[in-house]
């Protein structure tokens, strides 16, 4: 029974990720450069953080989220009157007919700031993940992390009760030179009851000898450069430490796909992984390990548990061979 639920929520997990694909190009190919076409199916808030036509975006999310302009206008409500004004009536955008006001600026950061004791889980709206690495240690505690770490936490209110979840617990990982900055508009985790996680990798994964590695592909003594294992190891420990008690699963296309690969190997303990989704990639046989630490090895640990795999790809794909190699 426990086999079938594992493949089942594989297989949907599969379908979520077609579905991510289909939104993504949909999204792109039908915006105007100035803002978003209604079929889009995003929110107000949504709609104006892709096209970036509105001032706060980039700010604080808790500014962002809780600011009112000197109107009185929320900041989804300016957000629709600014940048779609017409959708409403399931017309085609119109030219701007108002300007919010600007947000106030944010306060200057604390310098040495300490690191906030983890809380009950909280949930927060669609397409506005929290950035769960503002709120915990998870980038300062790995190494090898540099200011580009990020790490967003999504969690539907449906998962949510008195500061707890059982919900399964997703890893949506891009590809090299990806960001994680689209999987909370198009994971579709609030439809399907699921907890996403979307970190940022130091350009791209460490799964293998890189470019802009620092240390030597053999020594594992070395910590300056990014231990992935130990990375996804101490997020899912901050979960847990939320009330984020729910099964933990992984899908990764490509670059993102062979750390999914690698994870699934060193599952276990401080790794609980129950199944993964691997698109277009493959685990290189060698080197045998790759990157510091003990959760980066290459091939299934001794006496490891089973991880349910789901692994997709092209006979023609030319840069990532069906038959490997």
């Amino acid at each position: 029974v426990k086999m079938k639920q594992h493949y089942s929520f594989l297989h949907l997990l599969a379908s979520l990720l077609a579905r991510t694909a289909f939104l993504s190009a949909l999204t792109f190919a039908t915006r105007p450069i100035a803002s978003l076409a209604c079929v889009d199916d995003l929110s107000w808030y949504g709609r104006a953080s892709v096209s970036h036509d509105c001032d706060y975006v980039g700010l604080d999310p808790e500014i962002r989220c809780n600011w009112v302009s000197a109107e009185g206008e929320s900041a989804n409500e300016a957000c629709r009157q600014t940048c779609d004004p017409s959708c409403s009536d399931g017309g085609t955008p119109s030219a701007p007919t108002k300007t919010p006001t600007k947000a106030p600026t944010p306060p200057p950061s604390v310098t040495n700031p300490v690191s906030p004791t983890p809380g009950p889980l909280v949930s927060n709206l669609k397409e506005n993940p929290q950035v769960l690495s503002d709120t915990s240690a998870v980038c300062s505690d790995a190494s090898g992390r540099t200011s580009k770490c990020e790490v967003e936490l999504d969690v539907p209110a449906s998962c949510v009760s008195n500061g707890q979840s059982t919900c399964p617990i997703v890893f949506f990982l891009h590809g090299a030179g990806g960001t994680n900055n689209w999987f909370g508009r198009t994971s579709g985790v609030h439809s399907a009851g699921f907890i996403g996680v979307y970190p940022q990798g130091e350009n791209g994964w460490n799964t293998g000898p890189k470019d802009t590695n620092v240390c030597s592909w053999d020594d594992f003594v070395c910590d300056d450069d990014p231990d992935e294992g130990a990375f996804i190891a101490g997020i899912i420990s901050e979960l847990r430490a939320q009330g984020a008690a729910g099964n933990v699963y992984v899908i990764g296309s490509s670059n993102g796909g062979a750390l999914a690969n690698r994870l699934a190997s060193n599952a276990g303990g401080n790794l609980p992984i129950k199944g993964i989704v691997s698109l277009v990639t493959q685990l290189m046989a060698s080197p045998e390990r790759s990157g510091p630490g003990v959760l980066n090895y290459n091939y299934p640990r001794t006496g490891g548990v089973k991880v349910s795999v789901l692994n997709v790809m092209g006979t023609g794909d030319s840069v990532i061979p069906y038959t490997g190699g």
